[in-house]
């Protein structure tokens, strides 16, 4: 059997208890230091909790907005509307044109009823 080294033979339960109290005081230095440079690198529980509600507040539009088929339809709609209004331009237009060939025409009558006196 080896015996034990006469230096080890010397370490008693006070170097024992300075040893795990300097252990504790250094590991706790280094967990603060740590938690501090840390500290900006996550959300606080605050934070969190207020884009908790936003996300709420997006998803609330989300399903309140038009779906595809709704802006499918919508488009289909808008160019009935569309053809619509360029079949009445087309119409006014053909109007417009009538008009002006009744004005001519009523002018004309008029000029010649002034003319003869009738």
């Amino acid at each position: 059997m080896r015996r034990a080294d006469p230096m080890l033979q010397d370490i008693g339960w006070r170097d024992v208890a300075g040893l795990l109290a300097s252990a504790t005081i250094m590991s706790g230095i280094v967990i603060t230091w740590v938690k501090y440079r840390l500290a900006g690198d996550f959300a606080s529980k605050s934070d969190i909790a207020d884009m908790s509600r936003r996300m709420e507040a997006v998803e609330v539009q989300m399903r309140q907005s038009p779906t595809h088929a709704d802006m499918s339809k919508l488009s289909e709609r808008l160019s009935i509307v569309e053809r619509g209004v360029a079949v009445g331009n087309a119409e006014l237009g053909g109007l417009r044109d009538g008009m002006a060939r009744i004005e001519r025409d009523l002018n004309l009558l008029v000029q010649h009823h002034i003319k003869t006196g009738s």
